[in-house]
């Protein structure tokens, strides 16, 4: 079984030039969702990007909303829950 599988959810560890990576994804995400979590987590963590956020909604409800990584390229900046992206649909 691999490590990160007893890590909190949302937590996964991954290698970014060099250094070891522990990436959180905050937010909300219901449990038939969890993969999205996991992916976004994933990608944060191998490195492929800087900073993602998520909101997913099935009718009315949002389903998941989760964010995580930073904003700017130095890593700085920690992405928010506010944070201002361009939206794609």
């Amino acid at each position: 079984m691999p490590a990160w599988l007893d890590e909190p959810p949302g937590h996964r560890r991954g290698v970014f030039r060099g250094l070891s990576l522990v990436v959180d994804v905050h937010g909300h995400c219901e449990p038939p969702f969890e993969p999205l979590r996991v992916a976004i987590a994933d990608i944060l963590a191998a490195g492929s990007e800087v900073g993602v956020s998520l909101a997913v909604y099935a009718g009315k409800q949002a389903v998941v909303d989760v964010w995580g990584g930073h904003t700017d390229a130095a890593r700085t900046r920690p992405w928010a829950a506010d944070t201002i992206v361009n939206l794609y649909s």
